[in-house]
């Protein structure tokens, strides 16, 4: 029982250190990848990495977040990128079409 609480306090803590660090955006809503791209570069951000939108599933902060598909800045190739599954924390490929949730980061 000692070890999950240290373990959380320890995740918590990364998680509040990087989030100083990251500037993150509210919600854009749900726009196709390279709309998400153009968005978060027209306010001089970027969207986030697989890790650093991993960071706040291994974290009680996701519950604060509405919505649980966002676009990375990732892309497996010229028609697919990465989207992380915050619910569940799963790592996704899928077509840049297809529209998701946009968070900017800076």
């Amino acid at each position: 029982m000692l070890q999950k609480l240290i373990s959380a306090l320890i995740l918590f803590s990364s998680f509040t250190a990087h989030s100083e660090i990251l500037n993150w955006a509210l919600e854009e809503g749900s726009l196709d990848w390279k709309s998400a791209v153009e968005i978060c570069k027209s306010k001089s951000m970027r969207l986030p990495t697989k890790k650093e939108l991993l960071s706040v599933y291994k974290t009680p902060e996701r519950k604060k977040w509405k919505n649980n598909w966002y676009w990375t800045n990732d892309e497996l190739d010229k028609e697919r990128a990465w989207i992380v599954v915050l619910n569940v924390g799963d790592i996704v490929h899928i077509p840049k079409h297809y529209h998701n949730h946009v968070r900017c980061i800076q």
